[in-house]
């Protein structure tokens, strides 16, 4: 009826109940009108663990809010103290990451920036001054970027719980921070 007016359907969304169920349902209606290329996307308080209840439903895709950005189970914001300048003198640091036969991530290693190690940089300056050193990707870039980054991952790091990518600190790291504690007061 739709089609005839010239509207063009290309989802459906499911937001409540029984998400699998009410797939079923609708993919069985979609089915039977000859709709084969109608999406059926569901949404409403997913995390990880309703994503793995839906996996067996013929859902294409799902719409993830609160529980993307809100952690149910540790609502706090996790910081790391990054040491940059110590005694007057920089401390700039550097990520390498490396890569294995299969061109996926094997493991990344924090080094002092003037430390030459194999792998790719990945800290590169945006500003200085404030002022943009580099032009912003476009959103075609920006995609194809994260699309590679993605291909990247290790199967195990693509997982709902991933594990970790191995991180090396470097000997001349360690040394600094051993030589910041020895220099700290003791309380």
């Amino acid at each position: 009826m739709l089609a005839a007016e010239g509207i063009a359907i290309g989802a459906v969304r499911l937001d409540s109940d029984d998400l699998a169920a009410h797939a079923r349902a609708v993919c069985a209606i979609l089915d039977a009108a000859g709709q084969h290329n109608i999406r059926i996307i569901a949404s409403g308080g997913l995390d990880e663990a309703a994503l793995l209840e839906q996996r067996a439903a013929p859902i294409d895709g799902f719409g993830i809010g609160t529980s993307l950005t809100t952690s149910q189970d540790a609502p706090a914001l996790d910081c790391a103290y990054k040491l940059l300048e110590y005694a007057s003198r920089p401390r700039r640091k550097q990520a390498f990451r490396r890569f294995g036969a299969d061109c996926t991530i094997a493991e990344d290693i924090v080094a002092l920036a003037d430390e030459a190690l194999p792998g790719m940089p990945l800290l590169q300056p945006a500003m200085r001054g404030g002022r943009v050193l580099q032009n912003l990707p476009d959103l075609a870039t920006a995609r194809q970027h994260a699309a590679a980054s993605l291909r990247r991952l290790p199967p195990a790091l693509r997982d709902l719980w991933p594990h970790a990518v191995p991180v090396i600190i470097s000997d001349r790291v360690r040394a600094l921070a051993a030589h910041a504690d020895a220099d700290a007061p003791q309380s």
